[in-house]
This record gives structure tokens, sequence and C-alpha cells, in this order.
């Protein structure tokens, strides 16, 4: 008889003790397995951008409001924009809902409201149609709005001809310039469609902060390098936003900019909770294989008798 046939039929012969062995093995590297994937997907992956380590979060802090964190205003998020130096680009964002009624069954969708310069920054292109422009930000431009490929597979059958064709928005007829690659999502996969944001230089509101901004830096600018430049243009809020009633309570807040990676702004919270997780099952899959060794030692000890025999009759 072959070897492997008969440690199948061992095996077979004790069926308890192989499937408790299986079972506990099974058992733990299929959780660390799951575990991992989750982990290999969140923080071990590049961000589906060109050179996702170059792309920051710039928020802001008011320890004397208590806020740790908050995002942009139209003010601050221009002023950057227009005198920074160390960034490559800059572009605002929100998140929110629209209804999309007119053209086949109603849907409620994820909605980003974003600059025009987004898409640059991150450098990811409409594949169909063309990205925003300046001219969207203005007010009383044109309505437009771009696609994710999703819904212009699920709702426009993925027709080339959707391009300038006007679907309604919450009542508002806008025109289809664009369709976004798969796969992109930003800021969330929630986000079906993109609207431009509109930005009126001369009506600015200091204390409105209710956006977010992500920038890309300049080849070989650090993050603090980004910081120590934002905050230098920031300077003293009542200086440089004399005509803001909110300056004030601002610069009494220690109002400072913060800078972070867009990864770590994106897992925020998560990060130190999934490699806590990710520890915790490789400690239950050791365990189990130190149950299994131990059931392995206790099955050997019980065949001393027989490894003998046979080992007696000249078995290897």
């Amino acid at each position: 008889m072959t070897r492997p046939r008969r440690i199948i039929r061992r095996l077979a012969q004790t069926s308890g003790f192989t499937l408790i062995s299986v079972l506990t093995l099974a058992v733990g590297i299929a959780a660390t397995t799951t575990i991992f994937g989750v982990v290999n997907a969140v923080l071990l992956r590049p961000l589906p951008y060109p050179e996702p380590e170059r792309l920051i979060v710039a928020s802001h802090a008011a320890p004397g409001l208590d806020l740790d964190e908050m995002g942009q205003s139209d003010a601050t998020f221009l002023r950057y924009r227009a005198d920074n130096h160390t960034l490559e680009g800059i572009a605002a964002y929100d998140q929110g809902t629209v209804s999309l009624t007119g053209s086949g069954d109603p849907e409620r969708l994820g909605q980003g409201t974003v600059t025009a310069s987004l898409f640059s920054v991150l450098r990811v292109f409409p594949v169909l149609g063309r990205a925003f422009d300046d001219g969207d930000e203005a007010p009383g431009a044109p309505p437009v709005v771009i696609l994710t490929d999703g819904l212009w597979q699920r709702h426009f059958g993925g027709s080339d001809s959707v391009l300038g064709r006007l679907v309604e928005l919450d009542g508002v007829s806008r025109e289809v310039v664009g369709v976004m690659p798969p796969g992109f999502e930003f800021p969330s996969e929630q986000v079906e469609l993109w609207l431009p944001m509109t930005l009126d230089p001369e009506d600015t509101k200091l204390g409105s902060f209710g956006m977010r901004a992500v920038a890309r830096l300049r080849d070989g600018v650090s993050e603090e390098t980004a910081r120590a430049d934002l905050e230098q243009i920031l300077g003293n809020p009542v200086v440089t936003f004399p005509d803001q009633d909110a300056a004030a309570a601002l610069e009494r807040s220690g109002f400072t900019p913060l800078v972070s990676r867009l990864r770590d702004d994106l897992v925020g919270e998560v990060k130190a909770r999934l490699w806590i997780l990710l520890g915790t099952v490789v400690f239950v899959l050791l365990i189990a294989c130190a149950n299994v060794t131990n059931l392995f030692l206790v099955r050997g000890e019980g065949r001393r008798r027989e490894n003998a025999v046979r080992t007696a009759l000249g078995a290897t």
C-alpha cells in the first residue's frame, strides 16, 4: 500500500480527529485571510491615483473652540489656491444627495460637489467628454454634471449619446458633459455624479467651514513645508480677512492650518482598529495551530505501542 493511500485510510479511520483538526485550522486561516484582505485593501494597497503619496488634505484646527479639525471655508480655500507656493493644485469638495428624475425611474443618488481642479489634482480624467473648467464654477454658469461609469451604464445604457443630454437633478436641468472611468470613486463609493462648486470671490464667508480640500504637493515638498506655507498665507485672520466678522473669533481660538496624507484622512480611526483586529486574528490562528499540535501529540502518545510494533517489523 502506498504511503498516501495509507495516510488517507488512517485519517478516514479517525474521522473525529480529522474533522476537529481541519475545522480548527480552517477557522483560524479563514479569519486571518479575511482580515488581511481588508487591511491590504484599506491600508497597504496604494490609492488608485498617480503618485498618491503626494496627495494631502488641507484642513484647520481651532483649539480655543475645542475643534481639533475643521474643513475649509470659501474664503480660506480661495486664498490658499491663489497664494500658495508649495502645491501643484488644490481642490475643494463636498458630499450630499440629489434626486434624478425625468429619465426612467427616479433615483436618490450620492453626489459630489467639487471645484474644477479636482480631477487634475487627482490626475484622473473623464473617459468620455470633458472635466469641469473654471467657467463652470462661476455664478450663473450653465448647470452641468459628470457621471460615474456605473450610473452611465445602469441609467443610460452606456450610450455615447449621453453627452449633451439634459438630466433633471433636484428639479434643475443639467447637461451631461463627461463620464469618469470605471472604478473612480471620490470622495466615497456612494458618490455617483459630480456637480461643479460655485465660488464667488466677491462674496465669501470666512466662518462657514462646510467643505473639504484635497491638494497635490509639488515634487519634493514635504507636508510640514506645505503646512508652513499655508500658515504664512493665513497669518493673522483679522489682518488677512479684515472684512469678515468671524476673523476676530478665529484669531482668539488659535486658528491654524492642518495638513495630512489623503490616505490617513480617508482611513481615519479605522487604521488602528484594523491593525489591532489583524493582530488578534493572527493570535487566534497561532492558538488554533497550537491546539492541533497538541491533538497530534496526544494521538502520537496513544500510538506508542503500535509504532513500536511497526518499527520492530522493519517499518520506516
